[in-house]
């Protein structure tokens, strides 16, 4: 196994991202794919070393995880593994006690996808605070095990959610597998057209209100009087990410293609509430290396509200 480093559960001022060989494929092991997900899962290597990164959780969270198994498994084996000391300990295995769980042959259309729905109010209750890493466990070769990044787990608090804020999104539609070449032999696109599939994903992020735009349409009277019939508005925001590895960049900007994409700002000195507001990708976003670190980064993620604040005239 690889050697984990952390800087604890009780902090917001977290560094590091995972680092893996090109030799490993991202994503995959010899019983799953993972199909979409904001959060990545990885198969741990002898040859490489986990500098972990940490994504905030709650209670009232949720997080989500989907693949495409092996024709030759017939049940999936979701984990839930706890940091104790530095060793993650298996705590449970994923049932309703802790989420919902959609097992393989349970997914109308696609026989041999499953997934999980992490509940972290029910992880919070039953198992406490703490960092947690979800698994798609391998009985045969637990090495080939997918791992996700792992989460750190607190309670529903506004003080300790301060700095954070929440994407949601619904995944439909076909997606292009970004990481496909003619040579690596995976799949070129995952397809969720008869599917809708719910992720979230707390961000170390703070929501910043932009440009209003506006288009308005006047009338004008021969008296030189100008007269509004409509008007609509959109609000931009800036999701700027303070701390975020590159493969969590790409994520958002890739499966936040969905629909119903929420956004919420969960920041004390934020200038007004934004509680899962309705948004959509502009189609700009940019990201900086961070000087010390070249492997983490800080992102900027455009949005503006999906539906407009709209007036018209009455006749």
């Amino acid at each position: 196994m690889g050697t984990t480093i952390f800087t604890g559960d009780n902090t917001v001022n977290w560094y590091g991202v995972n680092v893996l060989n090109d030799c490993v494929k991202f994503g995959s092991s010899s019983i799953a794919s993972q199909i979409v997900g904001l959060v990545p899962c990885v198969k741990d290597s002898l040859t490489c070393t986990d500098d972990c990164f940490t994504v905030p959780a709650f209670s009232g969270d949720f997080n989500s995880f989907l693949f495409e198994f092996s024709p030759a498994i017939i049940s999936a084996d979701f984990r839930l593994f706890k940091l104790v000391g530095n060793t993650f300990v298996q705590i449970s295995v994923l049932s309703a006690l802790e989420g919902l769980k959609y097992d393989i042959g349970t997914i109308t259309n696609y026989s041999n996808y499953a997934g999980y729905l992490i509940d972290w109010e029910k992880v919070f209750n039953l198992y406490g605070k703490g960092t947690y890493q979800f698994q798609v466990y391998d009985n045969a070769t637990p090495t080939d095990s997918l791992k996700s990044y792992p989460f750190v787990l607190d309670a529903d608090d506004c003080d300790l959610k301060d700095g954070t804020s929440v994407l949601e999104v619904i995944n439909i539609g076909l997606y292009n597998n970004w990481r496909y070449t003619k040579d690596n032999a995976e799949d070129r696109f995952y397809n969720l057209q008869d599917l809708e599939w719910f992720d979230s994903c707390r961000y170390y992020a703070k929501v910043v209100n932009t440009e209003l735009e506006q288009n308005i349409e006047e009338i004008k009277y021969s008296n030189s009087r100008n007269e509004t019939f409509y008007n609509e508005g959109f609000q931009n925001y800036d999701l700027n990410i303070f701390k975020c590895s590159y493969e969590l960049f790409k994520r958002i900007n890739h499966y936040l293609k969905g629909k119903d994409i929420k956004l919420t700002n969960d920041n004390l000195d934020r200038e007004y509430q934004l509680i899962k507001q309705n948004v959509i990708l502009t189609g700009e976003s940019s990201s900086q290396k961070f000087p010390k670190n070249p492997l983490l980064y800080q992102v900027n993620v455009k949005l503006k509200d999906e539906f407009s604040d709209r007036y018209k005239v009455c006749n």
